[in-house]
């Protein structure tokens, strides 16, 4: 499925392959083309984890025109409030890359 360009999705095509809502999956996306030609996408999620999967990451995968082992996953976090745990977030980054 190698492609020589990757597709960089709309934030409306990532949600048909993922869903979005509050409360589910994630808050919010950040879609980017990298400088090196890969695309990044973000999901974050405030007071709890991003639930994204093994699945999601093929079906996104697909969207963008490259195989799955040519997937790269980050996460972060960080606290929130001692007392209430405003402020508190968990992203999950996909980076698709041409090359293997």
């Amino acid at each position: 499925m190698e492609a020589s360009v990757l597709h960089v999705p709309t934030e409306a095509e990532v949600r048909s392959v993922i869903g979005y809502g509050y409360d589910q999956d994630y808050d919010e996306c950040l879609i980017e083309k990298n400088e090196d030609g890969s695309v990044s996408i973000r999901f974050r999620r405030m007071y709890e984890y991003v639930k994204l999967n093994l699945q999601h990451a093929a079906d996104l995968a697909r969207l963008v025109g490259v195989d799955l082992d040519h997937v790269d996953t980050d996460q972060d976090s960080a606290e929130g409030c001692e007392t209430c745990d405003y402020g508190s977030r968990y992203d999950i980054t996909y980076r698709f890359r041409l090359d293997g």
